[in-house]
C-alpha cells in the first residue's frame, strides 16, 4: 500500500506517543523483482506542553438542574495560552477552544462520568497529558409530608414534626406571613397550603406541596321536649 500505520502497542502508551525513534523499511515489488529496502524513521519527541491547571478533580450537580452556570464543568484556571481540549469517557474529542475553558457534558441521568482535559500547542502540534475530571449528577432526596387533607374547625393543633420525612426538613406556609412553621392550628376555616423541603449533604433540594382543608362545624338544632307526666307514653 501507499501508507502504513504503526502498531499502537509499539508507539503509544495510554493514548500518548512513546518517546523514541522507530525505523521501518519500505520495499517495492514489480514483475517479481524487489527493490532494496529504504529506511523510514518515525521520531516521537518529548512534548513540553504543561497540563492545564485545575482547581478541582470532581464536579457534582443536582438532578434536574436547569441553571447553565451550575451544569457546566468549570475547573480550568490556567491553560498557559494553549488550546483547551475536552474529551469524553472514551477519549473522543468533544470540544477545543483557546477562549472557552468550560465544558458542558450535556448529561441528565443520575450517575458519574469521567471526562478528560488537555492543553494543546498548535505551533508544536503537541498535546499535554490527560487530566481526568469526575462529573457526578446527584439524585434528589426523597421527601414526603403526611399532612391530612382535611380537618374540622377548632380541632387539635397539628404538630408537623412526625409528618416530615426528615427531621431537619423545613415546612413553609404559602399563605399569611409565608414563614417556616412547626405546627398548624385549625382555628379558621378555609384552604391552607404548605411546602415541605429538604436539602441533603450534597446540597440537593427536593420539595413537596400539600393542602389542608379546614371544614366548618355543622349547625346542630334540637327542639325542646315538652313536659311529660310520670308514666305517660313518650
Amino acid at each position: 500500500g501507499d501508507s502504513y500505520t504503526p502498531s499502537e502497542t509499539v508507539v503509544l502508551d495510554e493514548g500518548h506517543g512513546r518517546i523514541g525513534t522507530y525505523t521501518y523499511y519500505v520495499v517495492s515489488t514489480e514483475e517479481g523483482c524487489t527493490s532494496e529496502a529504504t529506511a523510514v524513521h518515525l521520531e516521537i519527541l518529548s512534548c513540553m506542553v504543561q497540563t492545564p491547571k485545575i482547581n478541582s478533580a470532581s464536579v457534582s450537580v443536582c438532578e434536574g438542574e436547569t441553571d447553565p452556570d451550575k451544569r457546566i464543568i468549570n475547573v480550568v484556571t490556567d491553560a498557559y495560552g494553549m488550546v483547551v481540549r475536552w474529551y469524553n469517557t472514551a477519549r473522543e474529542l468533544k470540544q477545543e477552544s483557546s477562549v472557552v475553558w468550560t465544558f458542558d457534558p450535556e448529561l441528565s441521568e443520575v450517575g458519574s462520568n469521567v471526562f478528560f482535559v488537555t492543553a494543546y500547542d498548535e505551533d508544536q502540534q503537541c498535546e499535554s497529558p490527560f487530566i481526568s475530571v469526575i462529573y457526578a449528577i446527584r439524585k434528589l432526596p426523597t421527601v414526603s409530608f403526611d399532612l391530612p387533607s382535611e380537618v374540622c374547625l377548632n380541632s387539635e393543633e397539628i404538630d408537623f414534626e412526625p409528618l416530615k420525612s426528615q427531621t431537619n426538613g423545613v415546612v413553609m406556609s404559602l399563605w399569611g406571613d409565608q414563614g417556616p412553621e412547626t405546627s398548624f392550628n385549625p382555628n379558621k376555616k378555609g384552604t391552607f397550603n404548605f411546602e415541605y423541603s429538604y436539602t441533603d449533604a450534597h446540597g440537593c433540594t427536593n420539595s413537596v406541596q400539600k393542602e389542608i382543608q379546614v371544614n366548618e362545624l355543622p349547625d346542630v338544632t334540637f327542639n325542646d321536649i315538652p313536659n311529660q307526666c310520670e308514666y305517660s307514653d313518650l
